[in-house]
């Protein structure tokens, strides 16, 4: 994958140099975890007591 991208990188230095005004591209190794939300560390979780009542809130406010 990383030789893939090289090669596109190269063809993209050779028609366009100008767009690369410091070196020729080189492609970097992918990531080796990617991750949109990540899942919870079981050894970081604590425990969360409960929420206070919606009323308790109101009084709060008055």
């Amino acid at each position: 994958m990383v030789a893939a991208r090289q090669r596109t990188l190269t063809a993209a230095y050779a028609a366009y140099p100008e767009r690369f005004v410091r070196r020729p591209p080189v492609a970097g190794a992918p990531p080796t975890e990617v991750w949109i939300n990540k899942p919870p560390d079981p050894a970081a979780q604590h425990q969360v007591g409960p929420a206070a009542p919606a009323h308790a809130h109101q009084e709060a406010l008055q």
